[in-house]
């Protein structure tokens, strides 16, 4: 705490961006999946969780990702109980670096 018209050295400030991780989903035949999710979620340490909704043509894009690894799990519309019992053959394992926009293509086995 300091007083009002004082100054506090609070030392060195750095602040990193955020990655990020897009591509396009589509099923095992090739076809994209529109409504689908893409599920992103850290796979020790830290809770991270977030899942969003497939866009018309199957396109995604998660931002704002720290430095690290996460797992990344694609889902059909209709696959509701992919957080709870993910199929390891959607699973896949990802790094990101500070500031990277990682391009990443996802299937689903199914």
């Amino acid at each position: 705490m300091t007083a009002s018209g004082t100054t506090t050295d609070v030392g060195r400030i750095v602040i990193y961006s955020g990655g990020s991780v897009h591509g396009v989903a589509s099923d095992k035949n090739g076809n994209r999946l529109s409504g689908g999710t893409v599920t992103v979620t850290t796979p020790n340490g830290s809770f991270f969780h977030r899942t969003i909704t497939l866009d018309a043509k199957g396109r995604y894009r998660i931002s704002g990702l720290a430095a690290g690894t996460y797992s990344i799990i694609v889902a059909a519309a209709e696959n509701e109980n992919v957080f709870m019992f993910p199929s390891e053959a959607d699973k896949k394992s990802i790094y990101v670096n500070v500031g990277q926009d990682l391009e990443l293509n996802l299937q689903t086995s199914e």
